[in-house]
């Protein structure tokens, strides 16, 4: 009973450090800065906002984690209906940009768990990019539109927001994590995502 109860403790601590030695090759692989496709979220105001992200992870040394910058540039285009303060459809474009801060951990050789700081959330709005009509054919702006700018900057400045600090805090976890070269393919809550890494990379990590 004692000889296969050493046996069991030998396996576990085997399996324990197999475990730690597969988490620090996953720190290490996935350090650096990666960019992601273009992706749809939903807003209550224009018709389709656009998000491209970028993640920086930087290792501190001897760990397995370190701290976690998110970048991104949002771009809207749609209608606004029925709005605030607005008595009449416009056709809208827009552009701005996000950054969040936060800390990640490799969890697992194919986990990575990520703490972002609500505070750290900044959402901003390009005011140059805004571009509104009010004549949903010919997308013509009239001096109307540009009086109402102010206040519909103001309305994507909340809409935007909204969306991206949701997007934002569900970003708590990156499962099943590949990374081969350049390419990195992850999961959160079961949706697939791919991101390329940014520059070169010192050398070829084994698969």
């Amino acid at each position: 009973m004692r000889q296969l109860y050493s046996i069991a403790l030998m396996v576990l601590a085997t399996l324990a450090l197999a475990s730690c030695d597969d988490a620090s090759r996953l720190a290490d692989k996935i350090q650096g800065t990666w960019s992601g496709a273009p992706q749809r979220l939903t807003d209550n105001l224009s018709n389709e906002l656009t998000v491209v992200n970028n993640y920086t992870f930087t290792l501190d040394n001897g760990t397995k984690g370190g701290t976690f910058m998110l970048t991104a540039m949002v771009s809207a285009t749609g209608a606004i209906n029925n709005a605030q303060g607005i008595d009449q459809p416009f056709s809208l474009t827009a552009a701005g940009s996000a950054t969040a801060t936060g800390t990640w951990q490799a969890t697992d050789g194919d986990e990575i768990a990520i703490i972002i700081d609500p505070q750290s959330i900044d959402v901003e709005v390009d005011p140059e990019s805004v571009v509104l009509s009010n004549n949903m054919l010919t997308n013509v702006t009239t001096a109307s539109t540009d009086s109402l700018k102010p206040h519909v900057i103001m309305l994507i400045q909340g809409a935007f927001k909204r969306s991206l600090t949701t997007s934002i805090m569900e970003l708590h976890h990156l499962d099943d994590v590949e990374i081969h070269d350049n390419t990195m393919k992850y999961e959160v809550g079961h949706k697939h995502f791919t991101m390329m890494r940014e520059g070169k990379i010192s050398r070829i990590y084994p698969n």
